[in-house]
């Protein structure tokens, strides 16, 4: 069974203020006379100026503390209500929220605190600020609830959501609904349904849908839509899953893969599943198994079952291995390729070959071993 050092009525009568005074002890105006002569407010109350509270666990350690310039405390219901308050909430004797709110109610002998109105609370271990409007601390949970809209700033991070939960042991606030989360030192904002922030991990974990951005001097260069994601604010790499398209907007390209690797600050995105690259203004498309794309040098790297394709030349290039410069439309083939091509019709078979599928240029070669075997398709006659 859990003890208390004093129980929160006898805090009332017996706490001194903050300024080393008695509380001031200010009597209850008369209740008023209801009209109904039925019903009459028959509560009494306890009025103090100035007055501090706090609460210990049964080892003498500090629960909680705070001071008030009002407090009123109702008997029957063992209820203190608060005016303009401030204090500190510990754990493990270590102050691990420093509050301030313009109203505040004590309940069950100071097992639930109810936070409203201009509610600022600062975790001094990692300088995480929580901004709102309602919320209420759970001691014995360690747990800051806040039902109301939430805002978080920290140097790294800056992030709004309609609510939120702060696991102050764990140092881990848990928002949902309607957040909006932008990154400071990587540039990318974030918008989904639930996301988990790891302070001391610098990490942020969706698992649900998000849409992100990437900015360039306040100019989008990639929007990304993925089931998962999973970024490291500090290295700024994130591991994204569950089906991952991006849009580049320079250059102009269109990403699909199942999962990969987002190296955020160098745009270089790598991945061990299928993936498809289409340059949407050279109407080129690119497939392979595996594939890394550096989007800042305008370079990707394919392999295994890699596929190329131009829709306005009507050619196609099959190899193990492809090098896309997408700035010089250059593409660099190895391993078991084909090339072939209509208006003229013809395949093409060696260990290599480069050129612009874009303007049928392709120069197909061997690696002396094999020779190159070039099938020319005529037309049929009508």
């Amino acid at each position: 069974m859990r003890y208390y050092q004093i129980t929160l009525f006898l805090a009332l009568l017996l706490m001194v203020s903050g300024c080393g005074k008695k509380p001031e002890a200010v009597a209850p105006p008369p209740p008023e006379t209801s009209t109904n002569t039925d019903t009459q407010d028959t509560e009494s109350r306890l009025v103090f100026k100035n007055i501090t509270l706090e609460q210990s666990d049964s080892q003498g350690q500090p629960l909680w503390k705070i001071k008030a310039e009002q407090a009123s405390y109702t008997q029957e219901k063992k209820v203190a209500n608060l005016e303009k308050l401030a204090g500190n909430l510990y754990q493990d004797g270590e102050i691990v929220l420093k509050i301030s709110a313009a109203k505040g109610k004590i309940e069950q002998n100071g097992e639930i605190i109810w936070l409203e109105d201009e509610i600022i609370a600062i975790d001094p271990r990692n300088g995480t600020e929580i901004q709102c409007k309602k919320a209420q601390w759970k001691p014995k949970q360690n747990l800051l609830l806040v039902d109301s809209q939430i805002i978080a700033n920290h140097p790294q991070l800056r992030v709004s959501a309609q609510q939120g939960k702060y696991f102050t042991k764990l140092e881990k606030l848990v928002l949902n609904k309607n957040i909006l989360a932008k990154a400071i030192k990587s540039s990318v904002q974030l918008q989904t349904e639930q996301l988990t922030w790891n302070i001391p991990q610098e990490k942020l974990i969706g698992d649900l849908p998000l849409d992100i951005e990437k900015y360039q001097k306040n100019t989008v260069t990639d929007r990304l839509q993925v089931g998962k994601a999973d970024i490291n604010l500090k290295t700024e790499i994130a591991y994204l899953a569950e089906n991952l398209e991006l849009n580049s907007v320079n250059p102009p390209l269109q990403i699909a893969t199942k999962s990969a690797t987002w190296d955020i600050k160098s745009r270089i995105i790598t991945t061990e599943n299928p993936i498809k690259i289409i340059d949407q203004k050279q109407q080129i498309t690119v497939t392979g198994n595996q594939g890394k794309i550096n989007l800042d040098q305008k370079i990707a790297y394919l392999k295994n079952g890699v596929t190329g394709e131009s829709l306005i030349q009507k050619a196609q290039i099959y190899s193990n291995y492809l090098t896309w410069n997408i700035s010089q439309e250059l593409f660099t083939a190895e391993g078991n390729v084909i090339y072939q091509q209509s208006e003229p019709q013809f395949v093409a078979t060696g260990n290599k070959a480069i050129g612009k599928l874009s303007e049928k240029n392709i120069t197909v070669s061997s690696n002396g071993r094999e020779r190159v075997v070039t099938e020319i398709i005529p037309s049929e006659k009508k």
